[in-house]
């Protein structure tokens, strides 16, 4: 038989499944399977992307509920399912991108069923596939193991037919390995991962789960004792420690761990990879071993909890390198319809919009021919693909051969051209105009506290700030932004950094201007300036002047944006005054932005949503945010059940975990759209948002 697998292997590349469920787990998976499959020395193999669409049992409500298929219309269900397949359709095809960047052959099988393990089983005997790799969830807890696997990767290896051996794979590495009964060792073409030699007839092989002997202490009988030190220097067998778990539980399934081992000794320094990397249950073992006094256990378990904190609090700030798609220049080129879509032009390209993976984009070609433009996009694509903000704008993909950015597509263009009302535009209302300002802000300050570097922008004018459907707003264009030194190293005064002269006149901080010095305090001058033109809609020139004048003759109303609406004088007042302190000649002499600036902006904020009706009189209850109070743009459902403004989630969710209503912890940070809170609201506003009986 092995022999016949053999020739076989030699005439066609190896089938490999992979069973992805999610976008986490679809990552780890495809990543082992490419580094144990598809390395330069191994025969060739060929990848199917499996996932199983389940049917649709539930369907969001307005409420945040979950209501029964069967209970809503036909056209919502439909709506449901397409939004599920194209989601999935999405991953999948970022796994089969991967897979030919790594010159892997690939094919996607995105198929319906109502058991998963069924479903799969019923392709790897389609397909014949001889080595299937399925994801198993990470355990929560540092301190709690993992189990054998999930229920559903267990079920999998069951129903599988005869010749396939099974691969279960976590976030750490290879958690057990399913191999079929077979009289003559394990199918052809099915490796035995790093560390195992040889073939078996066992089920099962895996991490299994610590007893409560291991954690005093005690080992099997028959089996020799090794210390931490011994691992370390290579005096102990790699899987003596699973040997002797194995064997206090069963007292007869040792035999089998000694015939997937390959040797009894591996070199120092895998160990020590080991013992300091993957295998934390084995050091928490050996601790136990050890007898530590509980207040040392106790030091263990706080600097854990508190490390942990650290790296969630960190987590949405900065992002893994390269987290964006890569396009080739035929996508490009038939996204944009032969780059027939123009936008606008920019000092640094053409912006088209164009339609990928079944989204609006807009797509940005900058001049080949400039050594500038070659900066920007360099400076743009470190920036953009390793950090997210709801008030940045979003980087999709790139295509670098051609110098192409891809982006999220913003409906309603640029906060310049909706102030100017170019083409006929509607103007902004006053409250959304104190909405965007504190956006803005809360974006730079965001930047400004990036690890290890802070980011200053540089170039914040209304051309770069562009406004979605709902006029929620996200600053873009970063080809110009620089890093300060890391934060470790600041102390509570202003750091400056010495740069070439950049951004655009009339927002260019004048120390900067005068001394090429920039500081986080550029931005702030910029973002002044801004904020004189949500009030005024007038061009830069010579604007300060006129502002300052007008609230010092205590007349404000004199110099808004009329066409915005009844603006409250008082709290328009404030925000010009803000703006003037912002624009103020010396740096050192300019508000904290995060401490009193953006503070000053979410007062003003809060009190326009309150002012101006966007809460309108008789609207039903859960039309509005529990956090804005107010009637939503875009709800969201948080995995509490509850719909919130997704701005105002994500913000929520930069720096906490637990519920805004019920102050629980969050299962986790996924938003999922209520479509249908969303079109209910949109009929209300479109009948003039009248009362309601809830």
């Amino acid at each position: 038989m092995a022999a016949e697998g053999d020739e076989e292997g030699a005439a066609a590349p190896k089938v490999v499944g992979l069973a992805l469920s999610g976008p986490k787990s679809s990552a780890y998976v495809l990543r082992w399977a490419l580094r144990n499959f598809a390395q330069d020395d191994a025969p060739p193999a060929e990848f199917k992307l499996i996932h199983v669409l389940t049917p649709v049992l539930a369907v969001p409500t307005p409420l945040g509920h979950l209501l029964p298929i069967d209970e809503v219309s036909n056209s919502v269900a439909e709506g449901e399912l397409e939004k599920m397949w194209i989601e999935k359709q999405e991953m999948l095809q970022r796994c089969k991108d991967t897979c030919d960047e790594n010159k892997v052959e690939a094919q996607v099988l995105l198929v319906e069923g109502k058991d998963v393990a069924d479903t799969i089983s019923s392709l790897v005997s389609q397909y014949q596939i001889h080595n299937l790799v399925i994801g198993n969830p990470p355990s929560k807890s540092p301190f709690t193991r993992r189990s054998t696997a999930s229920r559903t990767a267990c079920k999998i290896c069951k129903c599988l037919p005869s010749f396939c051996t099974a691969y279960v794979v976590s976030k750490d590495g290879l958690s057990s390995v399913h191999v079929p009964e077979s009289e003559s060792g394990s199918p052809s073409g099915s490796p035995v991962p790093k560390g195992n030699s040889g073939s078996s007839s066992t089920k099962e092989f895996t991490d299994g789960t610590s007893s409560r002997s291991d954690l005093d202490g005690s080992s099997a009988p028959g089996l020799p004792s090794f210390t931490l030190n011994d691992y370390l220097t290579g005096n102990a067998p790699v899987y003596a420690d699973k040997e002797r778990r194995i064997a206090s539980r069963t007292g007869a399934e040792s035999s089998i761990l000694s015939q997937f081992r390959g040797s009894d000794k591996v070199p120092t320094s895998s160990l020590q990879e080991l013992m300091l990397s993957d295998n934390k249950d084995d050091v928490s073992t050996e601790l136990g071993k050890l007898n530590l006094e509980p207040s040392h256990n106790r030091l263990l378990a706080t600097a854990s909890k508190d490390a942990d904190r650290e790296s969630r609090l960190e987590k949405p700030l900065v992002l893994p390198s390269d987290s964006y798609s890569m396009f080739t220049w035929e996508e490009i080129d038939n996204a944009t319809a032969s780059f027939s879509l123009k936008i606008g032009t920019g000092s640094n390209g053409t912006v088209y919009k164009g339609h990928l993976n079944h989204l609006d984009v807009a797509i940005k070609v900058l001049h080949s021919d400039d050594k500038s433009s070659t900066r920007h996009f360099n400076q743009e694509l470190e920036v953009l693909s390793k950090i997210r903000h709801p008030h940045l704008l979003m980087l999709l993909g790139a295509c670098p051969d051609r110098g192409c950015l891809v982006y999220e597509y913003m409906e309603n263009g640029s906060l310049a051209d909706r102030l100017q009302r170019r083409k006929g535009t509607p103007p902004i209302p006053w409250f959304d105009r104190f909405r965007i300002a504190w956006e803005i802000g809360s974006a730079l300050v965001f930047l400004h506290s990036t690890k290890p570097s802070p980011i200053i922008h540089r170039d914040l004018k209304p051309e770069n700030v562009l406004l979605d459907r709902n006029l929620v707003s996200k600053i873009g264009d970063v080809g110009l932004s620089t890093l300060m030194p890391p934060k470790e190293t600041l102390s509570n005064r202003t750091v400056y950094k010495k740069t070439g002269l950049a951004g655009t006149l009339f927002y260019l901080d004048p120390e900067y201007q005068r001394t090429g010095q920039v500081s986080v305090k550029s931005d702030t001058y910029a973002l002044g300036m801004v904020i004189l033109e949500l009030l005024t809609a007038r061009c830069p020139i010579g604007l300060p002047e006129v502002v300052e004048q007008a609230v010092e003759d205590g007349q404000i109303s004199n110099v808004l944006d009329e066409s915005a609406g009844d603006w409250p004088v008082r709290e328009a007042h404030d925000l010009a005054q803000l703006g003037l302190n912002c624009l103020e000649m010396r740096s050192k002499d300019r508000p904290d932005l995060n401490s009193v600036v953006l503070e000053e902006l979410g007062r003003l904020k809060r009190i326009a949503a309150s002012v101006s009706g966007v809460a309108l009189p008789g609207s039903p209850s859960h039309f509005k945010c529990p956090i804005l109070k107010t009637v939503m743009y875009d709800p969201c459902i948080a995995s509490d059940g509850y719909t919130y403004e997704r701005s105002a989630m994500e913000m929520w969710l930069c720096d906490k975990d637990v519920s805004p209503v019920t102050k629980a912890r969050l299962r986790d940070k996924t938003l999922l759209p209520n479509l249908s809170l969303k079109s209910a609201i949109v009929r209300w506003v479109a009948d003039g948002g009248r009362p309601v009986k809830e």
